[in-house]
Order: structure tokens, then C-alpha cells, then sequence
């Protein structure tokens, strides 16, 4: 919680994050394997997402999960 606290308001305040433990936090564009393979290692996960896109890579992982 404090990894997504400090990436609020780093963006509420137009700074940088800097450097923090993320290991339940995805965040990043472009982070499509990460994504994938916190997907597979977690028995449920909660997507928040402006866009889903047409990311094949996370698309398939998810089907292949069972997510509705």
C-alpha cells in the first residue's frame, strides 16, 4: 500500500516515485512479461487498468487463467 500511496502522490505533485519495493504492485508501461508472470503466481489477482488494450501477451495469460 505504501508503494501505491507513493506513486499517487508522486504523480498528484507532477515528481517522481523514485525507487520502492514493489512486489504486489505492476507498474510501468511496457511491463507485459511481469504483468504475465505476477498473473500466473497469484491465486486472484485485481486489475486496474485506464486502458486493456490489445495486449496479446496479458490477454492470453488471463484467458489461459480463467478470468472472466
Amino acid at each position: 500500500m505504501k508503494s501505491l500511496q507513493a506513486i499517487f502522490n508522486a504523480n498528484w505533485k507532477s515528481s517522481d516515485a523514485g525507487f520502492l519495493l514493489r512486489t504486489d504492485l505492476v507498474v510501468s508501461p511496457n511491463s507485459e512479461m511481469v504483468l504475465a508472470s505476477f498473473i500466473r503466481d497469484h491465486v486472484k489477482v485485481f486489475i486496474e487498468k485506464e486502458k486493456m488494450g490489445d495486449n496479446k501477451v496479458v490477454l492470453e495469460v488471463l484467458r489461459s487463467e480463467g478470468a472472466d
